[in-house]
Protein backbone atom coordinates (compact mmCIF):
# COMPACT_ATOMS: atom_id res chain seq x y z
CA UNK A 1 0.00 0.00 0.00
CA UNK A 2 1.29 3.44 -0.92
CA UNK A 3 1.62 5.96 1.88
CA UNK A 4 3.04 8.85 -0.16
CA UNK A 5 2.24 10.53 -3.47
CA UNK A 6 4.06 13.57 -4.84
CA UNK A 7 3.07 16.01 -7.59
CA UNK A 8 4.29 13.56 -10.25
CA UNK A 9 1.94 10.90 -8.91
CA UNK A 10 -0.98 13.33 -8.80
CA UNK A 11 -0.22 14.38 -12.36
CA UNK A 12 -0.20 10.73 -13.42
CA UNK A 13 -3.62 10.25 -11.82
CA UNK A 14 -5.03 13.23 -13.72
CA UNK A 15 -3.49 12.03 -17.00
CA UNK A 16 -4.90 8.55 -16.44
CA UNK A 17 -8.35 9.98 -15.73
CA UNK A 18 -8.26 12.08 -18.92
CA UNK A 19 -7.19 9.07 -20.99
CA UNK A 20 -9.89 6.88 -19.45
CA UNK A 21 -12.60 9.49 -20.06
CA UNK A 22 -11.48 9.87 -23.69
CA UNK A 23 -12.09 6.13 -24.07
CA UNK A 24 -15.45 6.29 -22.31
CA UNK A 25 -14.13 4.92 -19.04
CA UNK A 26 -13.36 6.13 -15.58
CA UNK A 27 -10.81 5.72 -12.78
CA UNK A 28 -11.78 4.29 -9.42
CA UNK A 29 -9.44 4.45 -6.43
CA UNK A 30 -10.04 2.34 -3.36
CA UNK A 31 -8.56 1.53 0.04
CA UNK A 32 -6.53 4.74 0.08
CA UNK A 33 -4.06 5.30 2.87
CA UNK A 34 -5.37 8.12 5.11
CA UNK A 35 -2.51 10.45 4.11
CA UNK A 36 -3.22 9.94 0.42
CA UNK A 37 -6.96 10.37 0.95
CA UNK A 38 -6.24 13.68 2.71
CA UNK A 39 -4.02 14.81 -0.17
CA UNK A 40 -6.68 13.91 -2.73
CA UNK A 41 -9.20 16.01 -0.80
CA UNK A 42 -6.74 18.87 -0.29
CA UNK A 43 -6.08 19.05 -4.04
CA UNK A 44 -9.83 18.73 -4.78
CA UNK A 45 -9.22 15.63 -6.91
CA UNK A 46 -12.01 13.86 -5.02
CA UNK A 47 -14.37 15.97 -7.14
CA UNK A 48 -13.25 14.26 -10.37
CA UNK A 49 -12.04 10.86 -9.16
CA UNK A 50 -14.25 8.08 -7.86
CA UNK A 51 -13.01 7.00 -4.44
CA UNK A 52 -14.29 3.88 -2.70
CA UNK A 53 -13.69 2.27 0.68
CA UNK A 54 -12.70 -1.15 -0.66
CA UNK A 55 -12.44 -3.32 -3.76
CA UNK A 56 -15.98 -4.60 -3.39
CA UNK A 57 -17.44 -1.10 -3.51
CA UNK A 58 -15.11 -0.17 -6.38
CA UNK A 59 -16.21 -3.16 -8.44
CA UNK A 60 -19.86 -2.35 -7.86
CA UNK A 61 -19.27 1.25 -8.98
CA UNK A 62 -17.50 0.11 -12.14
CA UNK A 63 -20.15 -2.43 -13.06
CA UNK A 64 -22.91 0.18 -12.79
CA UNK A 65 -21.04 2.98 -14.57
Amino acid sequence: MWTYVDSTGLSALVSTLKAAKNLGGTVVLFALHPQIRALVKLTQLHRVLTICRDDEEALSRVSTT
